[in-house]
């Protein structure tokens, strides 16, 4: 028995050796072992994605010496627990369970993802949206537009919130009501003059998202937002101009191409759970 152990320890010192640096486990043979205990083994190949990330012979040690402890005392207190309790009728029953489960969990994941149907008819998405109106009200302010942060010494600045104004008349706007002309020289302005420069007439973004690169308090921008179409926020080195094209306050109805993400996620869920049921 100590031979057996000695024999063990000889082998975990050579680990630790081997384990030099991430590089060497990525020049051995996959089937190289570095670890054995009661005739089980270790391989590279099971450690290789353990210290994959290392950047240094340091760590990769670190972290194979503490995989390869781990695993010893797995190995370890399983075979002691199996020569103490013996073949138990109640445990196998159990991972006879646990097994048939994950196949049966692995399977049904197959089928939804190779045989269920993923196409959702827009027709669907607004029948959902219709029948579950208390579902989409929003917790947070949303808004589509462009942005853009000039330094307070940039020229012409007057003349950007000019084109700011002309660009849309309307309190709400599509794409196709903004004025394309000014907007082409909104952003030649943009490219000649601005450190950030965003348009997002297509692509809702939430008051968060704004307040993080205006570095404006939420409270006062959900009030410009509210009352403005075009809002200012200045610091000592830089302005914010945000032009809104179009906006939901929250508490209000969501819109529904914001909500269709999630009404997706929900049709195919439920979709899901009735493919399920007819399968089994």
């Amino acid at each position: 028995m100590k031979q057996r152990y000695l024999h063990i320890g000889i082998l975990f010192v050579s680990v630790g050796l081997l384990l030099g640096s991430c590089q060497l486990i990525k020049h051995h043979q996959e089937g190289d072992v570095v670890a054995e205990v009661n005739g089980k083994t270790l391989r590279q190949i099971d450690i290789a994605p353990i210290v994959a990330h290392c950047t240094n012979a340091e760590d990769s040690a670190k972290y194979a010496q503490a995989y390869i402890n781990q695993w010893k005392k797995a190995i370890l207190l399983y075979d002691n627990a199996q020569k103490a309790i013996g073949k138990d009728a109640q445990i196998e029953q159990l991972v006879e369970n646990y097994r048939r489960a994950l196949y049966i969990h692995a399977y049904e994941e197959w089928l939804v993802d190779n045989e269920m149907p993923k196409h959702i008819s827009e027709d669907s998405i607004q029948a959902y949206y219709a029948a579950h109106p208390e579902d989409f009200i929003l917790q947070e302010t949303i808004v589509k537009g462009l942005f853009l942060v000039v330094p307070n010494d940039a020229p012409r600045l007057d003349r950007l919130r000019k084109y700011l104004r002309d660009v849309g008349i309307a309190t709400s706007m599509t794409a196709d009501s903004i004025d394309t002309d000014v907007l082409e020289h909104i952003e030649k302005y943009a490219y000649q003059n601005a450190s950030g420069y965003e348009l997002f007439t297509e692509k809702w973004q939430t008051l968060e998202d704004i307040r993080t690169r205006s570095n404006a308090t939420r409270d006062v921008l959900e009030k410009q937002i509210r009352t403005k179409q075009i809002i200012e926020i200045s610091d000592s080195v830089k302005t914010c101009f945000l032009r809104i094209t179009d906006k939901r306050m929250r508490g209000e109805e969501m819109p529904i191409d914001y909500a269709q993400p999630d009404i997706e996620r929900e049709i195919l869920e439920k979709r899901k759970i009735e493919f399920l049921r007819e399968i089994q």
